[in-house]
């Protein structure tokens, strides 16, 4: 179990793109500042993080932030579950994953749960799809 805080600030208008399409994706951004504190609780089992053969990751993190520029709060939620399990004396693995990332209140657009990357989704660009609610198994 575990405290945190997170202090997210971006300015999209202080970049310039050369594709002049990214440049308009930019302009409809607004900049933000938000902040917040977090509890995380973690039950890991796993044999090896990086590169597990068998065990159990159950993590649940509860947030509450506060949105600068728009003096408003908003929460996020995040819960993840993956099982692993050895197939032998057949070589082989049965690994299975379920996350979900929410929120509530009037989120800022770059606080909203994103699709992609290392952690969901691997193959999809992260931040490309954006909401206020995301999950996801495989």
């Amino acid at each position: 179990m575990g405290l945190g805080a997170n202090v997210k600030s971006v300015r999209p208008h202080d970049k310039t793109f050369e594709n002049q399409n990214l440049d308009s994706i930019a302009n409809e951004l607004t900049d933000n500042t938000s902040y917040g504190v977090f509890v995380s609780n973690v039950f890991d089992t796993r044999d090896n993080v990086t590169n597990a053969t068998k065990g159990t990751l159950l993590q649940a993190d509860l947030g509450l932030y506060h949105d600068a520029t728009n003096s408003e709060n908003f929460g996020k939620y995040s819960l993840k579950a993956s099982q692993y399990h050895t197939l032998a004396p057949m070589p082989g693995l049965f690994a299975w994953q379920v996350q979900a990332n929410l929120t509530s209140g009037n989120v800022p657009w770059n606080q909203l749960p994103d699709l992609g990357g290392a952690d969901a989704m691997r193959g999809y660009i992260l931040g490309r799809y954006r909401d206020n609610q995301m999950m996801m198994g495989r």
